[in-house]
């Protein structure tokens, strides 16, 4: 069988917008026809807080838009920093064996210096490390270490999706993946606005103006067609969006019935942090239990993420014990004819088992493969969390009853 090249992109589409359209049209602009596979979270978002709707609603309306596979991020990277992050999405695309080009938006036209950034971060551990110890959050961290090795990166590192193109062009050198690098910049919106300003406009800005006006004229502009018709039906169904109400309670008990200890061994908090979050549980609802433990050094994305991992564990299966260095399988969410195309060349090609239909048959067959197991308990754990504060708007257990969506 001849070998099918693919580009790969690394995506939230929390929701797929015209930005995200755009990326794409560039996308293939520059490299060609080539199929897209695209790497996207789960129920849970980078920013440690629930997607707007569920990954099978989100990864189908991505092929409805042009995407020809999608596949999940697992949570033991997706609910991590833009390190483990990255490190997780370039692993799993390597492991496809069939992706040439990886495509990622940014803010910096200047695709030497953005590589220049990557190769100087990967010299600057011990730095980052040292100066972090004294208080300075991951970003700012990464932000001294570029500026004091070379003045002219201080600008580059100022942006959020810079940051992302770096780390995902350092985990490209770092796990030797062969991937030609494609940058296409950002038009019209900041990835942090959070204004609508006109047809492009951020994700930050699409969820905020749904939060506050709901499926807005303002939000419809921003979207293409098979994203509006799908978020409306969404909306009909009572499946976008989430209830604060349901985060506060369950997040409040969990707190509520753990020691510090507990707590230090279910999420990746450090310094004494673990008491800090303990003593949230006199909270009243997320917001201010978030509140009473963010800081200048520890960031609300961060503590946002350290909660969720508290969410996500349990006795036997914590999220800190479950977390990995590299993925240990490729999960499939969604794909068309060129996807399955795709699909049947990964059964060669693969370095990684590849999960299409996930029953119980599938747990009992791989109960030996510790690693794997432990982290889809979490993706597991993600969907019921989720469909929870959907007021149960998935059938239990999600995981193993609903299948990837095929597009012809």
């Amino acid at each position: 069988m001849k070998t099918q090249n693919a580009v790969g992109i690394i995506a939230e589409y929390n929701p797929f917008h015209n930005g995200h359209a755009y990326h794409l049209s560039e996308t293939r602009r520059i490299v060609g026809a080539l199929p897209v596979i695209a790497v996207m979270s789960g129920n849970f978002v980078q920013r440690g807080l629930p997607a707007l709707t569920d990954k099978w609603s989100r990864s189908i309306i991505a092929v409805q838009n042009g995407v020809d596979l999608v596949l999940e991020l697992p949570a033991i990277f997706s609910c991590r920093s833009a390190e483990h992050f990255a490190r997780g999405a370039i692993s799993l695309l390597k492991a496809t064996g069939c992706v040439s080009h990886l495509a990622f938006g940014c803010e910096e036209k200047n695709l030497d210096l953005l590589l220049a950034a990557a190769a100087a971060l990967e010299t600057t551990h011990e730095g980052r490390s040292t100066v972090i110890a004294k208080g300075l959050s991951y970003a700012a961290a990464v932000g001294w270490a570029l500026s004091a090795k070379n003045p002219a990166l201080k600008d580059v590192i100022d942006k959020p999706n810079n940051i992302l193109a770096i780390e995902y062009l350092r985990h490209c050198q770092k796990l030797s993946a062969p991937f030609t690098p494609v940058a296409v910049c950002r038009k019209d919106s900041s990835y942090n606005d959070t204004v609508i300003k006109g047809k492009i406009a951020s994700a930050t800005a699409i969820r905020q103006e749904f939060l506050q006006n709901g499926f807005s004229e303002k939000v419809a502009d921003t979207l293409p067609q098979p994203t509006k018709q799908a978020l409306s039906e969404l909306l009909r169904q009572q499946k976008l969006g989430y209830m604060g109400e349901n985060l506060d309670t369950l997040l409040l008990h969990a707190l509520r019935q753990l020691s510090a200890q507990d707590i230090k061994e279910r999420c990746e908090c450090s310094e004494g942090l673990e008491n800090k979050i303990l003593r949230a549980a006199a909270a009243k609802n997320h917001a201010q239990a978030v509140s009473m433990i963010k800081s200048k050094r520890y960031p609300e994305t961060r503590i946002n993420r350290l909660l969720l991992q508290i969410l996500l564990s349990s006795t036997d299966n914590p999220f800190k014990g479950a977390v990995a260095e590299l993925p240990s399988y490729i999960r499939v969410l969604a794909f068309n004819d060129r996807g399955r195309h795709l699909l049947k060349q990964m059964r060669q090609t693969s370095e990684l088992p590849i999960i299409i239909k996930m029953g119980r048959t599938f747990l009992t067959k791989n109960a030996g493969n510790e690693r794997l197991i432990s982290s889809l308990k979490v993706d597991m754990a993600a969907s019921e969390l989720f469909s929870l504060l959907q007021n149960c708007s998935l059938p239990y257990p999600a995981d193993l009853k609903l299948s990837p969506a095929y597009l012809p």
